[in-house]
């Protein structure tokens, strides 16, 4: 007999699963004028965009997390500094240290310990509500 967490893991996958499909699904009805219009907009071709979207949604939590840790309310900074918002959702994807993030997340050492492994650290420090 299954126990309740099996199901919750397993609806859990399911629901990434399905949200996965669905952005790129996204993607792919997107326009050439769409993409060419979306790449220019943060500074990249579209082959470099197309590469970059999903990794993008993917990192989006762990960043609305990283704000919340340090005191940031990520939908305040979505409305009010979206453009700078943008940039840091692109520098998030691009980061070679998602694990570490994570894990600091996980262990509650994130905020104190940004600077050694957040690309953001720097720009969250300017946003209001930030602490160190």
């Amino acid at each position: 007999m299954p126990h309740s967490h099996d199901g919750s893991v397993l609806m859990r996958a399911l629901d990434w699963i399905k949200a996965r499909i669905a952005r790129d699904n996204e993607l792919a009805l997107l326009s050439s004028a769409d993409m060419h219009y979306l790449a220019a907009d943060i500074g990249i071709s579209e082959a470099d965009f197309r590469a970059l979207a999903p990794k993008i949604a993917d990192h989006s939590e762990l960043m609305d997390q990283m704000m919340l840790a340090r005191g940031i309310d990520p939908e305040m900074a979505r409305t009010s500094f979206a453009a700078l918002v943008r940039d840091m959702e692109v520098s998030c994807a691009l980061c070679p240290t998602p694990s570490m993030c994570r894990k600091r997340l996980e262990n509650g050492t994130a905020a104190e310990t940004a600077h050694q492994f957040c690309p953001n650290a720097e720009i969250m420090d300017t946003l209001p509500g930030a602490h160190l």
